[in-house]
């Protein structure tokens, strides 16, 4: 049986005419499963009994299952145990944005594989391997399993499990899905995919011309050390990986994050700010400094906050938009390089 949520509604549509069916209850149905996340055939009202059969017998509807929800006592991040229709397991997080005084908004960290191939030193999934890619659908399912129990989610981040242009058609299908207007209607300017920095794709994901905000793994300024760090590297140098940030901006004149996981005498030096600095000068971009998290069988340590603000302000003196991200989830193994779908806990 296929997976409703696999297909965006232009296809809903046309199974629906194959079926004998008008193709307008393709947007009931749309409704039902993006808008009031409803996902018992049962339950929507709307749709004649034997159109509802017709589904039932031919596609799965459920939502991803929550295995477990775990809440940090922190700052209130939210991680979630998701088993899929074949039993596999991943991870998607919830992060609250904005103090009790302010309207909470919320982002949504989505997973786009199951595990992962490119084995980051500092990356918990990296060290399950690759299982498999998701569906476009199993990746819109985390969204919707999390919506329904904690309301609207103000912006998505594929930045979860797996390395997301790897499974670029999944990844570009579930977007399409993610904005129609008639479903969950998100604004791709409030979408973020981070990569490790696959040049290929990153070219073609400038050609499609969305507005969503690229992410770049890069945590290191020379090809030396980010060999070591991101091993894709060895495939796709920084020269390489520069020119392709270059593409894509000038291609969607979108600004480019640089992600920079800050470890203790490995990368957080004033001179590795500066290489930085050098390496970035120019670019229509930012910075999101993420002090290391304790990830199991590595060795990586946090620097400490003098450490931590000095290369901030050395990147920020040199004219480079700067911010140190806050750890949210680092309790419950959901901060960043953490998740790795453990059906034990935080073991």
């Amino acid at each position: 049986m296929e997976y409703i949520l696999n297909y965006t509604r232009e296809e809903l549509n046309s199974l629906l005419k194959e079926g004998g069916f008008p193709a307008y209850r393709g947007k009931q149905i749309y409704q039902w499963l993006y808008t009031k996340h409803v996902d018992d055939i049962n339950e929507m009202t709307n749709l004649p009994v034997r159109l509802k059969q017709w589904i039932m017998d031919n596609y799965i509807c459920s939502f991803p299952k929550v295995i477990r929800e775990q809440v940090s006592k922190i700052d209130g991040t939210a991680k979630f145990l998701l088993e899929l229709v074949d039993e596999q397991t991943i991870e998607t997080v919830l992060m609250f944005h904005g103090g009790k005084a302010v309207k909470q908004r919320k982002t949504l960290c989505i997973s786009s594989q199951v595990g992962c191939p490119i084995g980051c030193v500092f990356c918990a999934t990296g060290k399950m391997g690759l299982k498999r890619n998701l569906s476009a659908g199993e990746i819109v399912g985390q969204i919707l399993a999390v919506s329904k129990a904690h309301g609207k989610i103000d912006n998505i981040v594929y930045m979860g499990m797996g390395e997301p242009l790897l499974n670029y058609k999944s990844v570009l299908k579930s977007i399409k899905i993610i904005t129609d207007e008639v479903g969950l209607n998100f604004s791709s300017r409030k979408i973020t995919i981070s990569t490790c920095g696959l040049v290929p794709e990153i070219k073609k994901l400038s050609e499609e011309k969305i507005p969503l905000t690229l992410a770049i793994s890069l945590h290191a300024a020379n090809n030396e050390l980010r060999n070591v760090l991101v091993p894709i590297n060895k495939k796709y140098p920084l020269e390489d990986l520069l020119q392709a940030v270059k593409y894509f901006i000038n291609k969607t004149n979108r600004k480019v994050t640089f992600e920079y996981i800050l470890v203790k005498d490995l990368n957080d030096s004033i001179s590795h700010a500066k290489e930085l600095a050098v390496l970035l000068k120019g670019l229509l971009c930012n910075v999101n400094i993420i002090p290391a998290n304790q990830v199991a069988g590595t060795a990586m340590k946090r620097p400490n906050g003098r450490v931590i603000a000095n290369f901030a302000q050395m990147l920020q003196s040199k004219g480079i938009e700067t911010v140190v991200r806050s750890e949210k989830g680092a309790d419950i193994d959901a901060a960043c390089g953490q998740l790795k779908a453990s059906t034990n806990g935080n073991d």
